[in-house]
């Protein structure tokens, strides 16, 4: 799969795996297990997870949130207590210049 998400491979949760989100998908980009549980939740975990999973992916996954139906207050109020806010504010100002 080529394009911004190149890398991220979304499988169902197991039925008999207890999760504190019984809606969510968990992803593994390369070998790093993630939870996919809303467009705003993906990006800040994105760069929460930058160190690990490159400034590219985050870069791109916030390029592609961007261009559909975005909604920054809901995406700030997510990064927030994930402590990826600043990381996020600094990427859309350099975006949006």
């Amino acid at each position: 799969m080529a394009g911004p998400l190149a890398g991220l491979c979304a499988v169902p949760v197991p039925a008999g795996q207890a999760t504190r989100r019984p809606t969510s998908w968990q992803a593994e980009v390369f070998t790093l297990r993630a939870w996919i549980s809303d467009r705003e939740r993906t990006v800040a975990d994105a760069f929460r997870l930058r160190h690990l999973t490159g400034e590219d992916l985050a870069f791109a996954a916030l390029r592609r949130y961007l261009q559909s139906r975005p909604r920054l207050a809901r995406l700030a109020e997510v990064a927030r207590p994930l402590r990826a806010r600043s990381a996020l504010s600094a990427a859309l100002r350099i975006l949006q210049s």
